[in-house]
């Protein structure tokens, strides 16, 4: 518990360094944990704020040009950087799902034949088995969000937390790469879809998050 309110507490540091106002809502189980009914909590306080002058809900579970704007941005920027190597399989995790759609959209404009696996996390698998609980990766839903299109994926694959932690863990020993859990998370499936591909095939997948605010978590020793 006390490593979570120090990562809960540098994660506040940050976000008022970086300028924002910051209104801390209780949490359903404990600070550092995510539900479902965290999110909740959190898009209804927002939508509350955006009825005050000076606010703005970005709403992204609902956007309609979150899923076009993620593909005509981050999924081109993908596409031109892997335009040495063929993509063959792209997975992430699911949030708002606005990235795996939209990342998914812009690689099959160029070929239909990647293989597209969205990841969710094993304390909540709401898509695969229909049931929310506690989970790790931040940025994660646990539910099948608003946005999300089954028929648009090959499959989803569920990612518990401590192989997320661990293999965030090991990004920064072996490979240098200071991501957070749900990077970690991301990473973790990649490998494990790599391996049941070809030899030679290219998974991409994303590093969401920086390691900085979980200095204080015990994840990194």
């Amino acid at each position: 518990m006390i490593n979570k309110l120090k990562a809960w507490r540098a994660s506040r540091r940050l976000m008022r360094a970086l300028g924002a106002d910051v209104e801390v809502l209780d949490a359903a189980i404990a600070p550092g944990t995510v539900t479902p009914t965290d999110i909740d909590a959190m898009r209804a306080r927002a939508a509350d704020l955006a009825q005050q002058p000076g606010h703005y809900f970005t709403d992204q579970f609902n956007h309609p040009y979150v899923v076009a704007g993620l593909r005509d941005g981050l999924g081109m920027e993908i596409l031109n950087q892997s335009a040495h190597l063929p993509v063959t399989a792209f997975c992430t995790g699911i949030g708002s799902g606005a990235s795996l759609l939209g990342v998914a959209a812009a690689i099959h404009r160029r070929d239909p034949r990647p293989r597209i696996v969205g990841l969710e996390p094993a304390g909540s698998p709401g898509i695969t088995a229909g049931t929310r609980g506690v989970f790790a990766m931040q940025g994660w839903s646990g539910f099948a969000p608003p946005l999300f299109d089954i028929d648009a994926v090959d499959a989803v694959d569920i990612i518990s937390g401590d192989d997320a932690f661990a293999t965030t863990s090991r990004l920064a020993e072996e490979e240098g790469i200071f991501t957070g859990v749900s990077g970690g998370a991301n990473v973790f499936g990649a490998v494990r879809l790599a391996a049941q591909l070809p030899r030679g095939a290219a998974v991409v997948t994303l590093a969401p998050d920086s390691g900085y605010k979980y200095l204080d978590s015990g994840l990194f020793g």
